[in-house]
């Protein structure tokens, strides 16, 4: 794959090279009816007439700069976000489906799911929870499955003091450099306690109070879209 990678890489260095030469060919041809003419009577070309050469062609090397960025911009994958909308109250976990589509196949992703939580005493006391992410097709073919602890910690020392917005935001990683199946995928994401039935304390459930929640996922840039995305 590397070496592929490599080949590909030497292609489209010689055939910008060869755009190059291409474009500064036709600049040449474009201005050669001005300059032609004053080579033939040994006429020097006045700096006032430089600029406005220079003026001239500059919207045709901006329209060469321009196609290039949009065409490499469209080739360079991007990465995603949608919102989960989790389910309470069902006698299981929160859970929440959601569809993700425009995928690239051959592509890695970093895959987390993100969750906006309020700062309440209830959630601090819930201790550890889990949050799983079931990958699968549209036919609901799983092909890919994470889950992973969290804890959402109280503030402490002085930061105990500083205003709050009454939220906080907890990021969890699932998958890293993950290959998808299919173009088109339904995730399950699950956030909670198996025992969420059960109650602590005064007789609240242990389930964790989530204000927004989503699925995220970062384009894992390798090869030639990671050599262009530095370049553009």
């Amino acid at each position: 794959m590397d070496d592929l990678e490599r080949r590909v890489s030497r292609l489209i260095s010689r055939i910008s090279a060869q755009i190059e030469i291409l474009a500064i060919t036709s600049v040449r041809i474009a201005v050669l009816p001005i300059t032609l003419p004053l080579k033939l009577v040994k006429v020097s070309i006045p700096p006032a007439l430089h600029l406005i050469i220079f003026l001239s062609l500059l919207p045709l090397l901006g329209l060469f700069s321009i196609s290039a960025g949009i065409l490499v911009a469209k080739w360079i994958p991007t990465g995603w976000s949608e919102q989960a909308f989790l389910q309470y109250g069902q006698g299981s976990t929160p859970y929440a489906y959601t569809i993700i589509r425009d995928l690239n196949t051959n592509q890695p992703y970093d895959i987390s799911v993100q969750l906006v939580v309020p700062t309440s005493q209830a959630n601090y006391d819930l201790g550890n929870f889990m949050t799983s992410v079931t990958l699968m097709s549209t036919s609901n073919r799983t092909f890919a499955a994470s889950q992973r602890p969290s804890l959402l910690v109280p503030p402490s020392g002085p930061s105990r003091l500083l205003p709050s917005s009454g939220t906080t935001t907890v990021t969890i990683q699932l998958f890293d450099s993950l290959v998808p199946s299919y173009s088109t995928v339904r995730a399950r994401i699950e956030v909670g306690r198996q025992d969420g039935w059960s109650t602590v304390g005064k007789g609240e459930g242990k389930e964790l109070a989530v204000a927004q929640a989503f699925i995220k996922g970062n384009v894992k840039l390798r090869g030639l879209t990671y050599d262009l995305s530095f370049a553009y």
